[in-house]
C-alpha cells in the first residue's frame, strides 16, 4: 500500500493502521468527518477483498456506534510511544 509515484504510505495503508491502533473500532466523532473517512474506508475495504478474495465487506459502519468496525481481529502490538506516530520504523542513516 504504496504510492507508485512517489513510495510514501497511500491513505489506505493510513486507514488500516488507524483501525490496528484502535483494536478494529475507529469512531468518528465529528460528523462532518464521516463523508471523507467514508471514502478512505471504502477503498480500503475494496483494496482488502481483491488482495485477499474476500467476499463480504472487512469493515463496515455502525451508524449507531457511529464508527468503524472490521470484521477481522486486527490490532497494533508496538509499545504505545510507537503508536503515536503512523511512521514506520526509522532506518538506520
Amino acid at each position: 500500500m504504496r504510492s507508485a509515484r512517489n513510495r510514501k504510505p497511500t491513505a489506505s495503508w493510513t486507514a488500516l493502521k488507524a483501525l490496528a491502533i484502535e483494536r478494529g473500532v475507529v469512531p468518528i466523532a465529528d460528523p462532518k468527518q464521516v463523508g471523507r473517512i467514508q471514502k478512505r474506508y471504502q477503498l480500503l475495504g475494496k483494496e482488502l477483498r481483491a488482495a485477499f478474495g474476500i467476499r463480504e465487506a472487512p469493515i463496515a459502519w455502525h451508524s449507531g456506534d457511529r464508527c468503524y468496525r472490521a470484521a477481522f481481529v486486527i490490532s497494533d502490538e508496538r509499545p504505545e510511544r510507537a503508536r503515536r506516530s503512523f511512521a514506520g520504523p526509522r532506518r538506520a542513516a
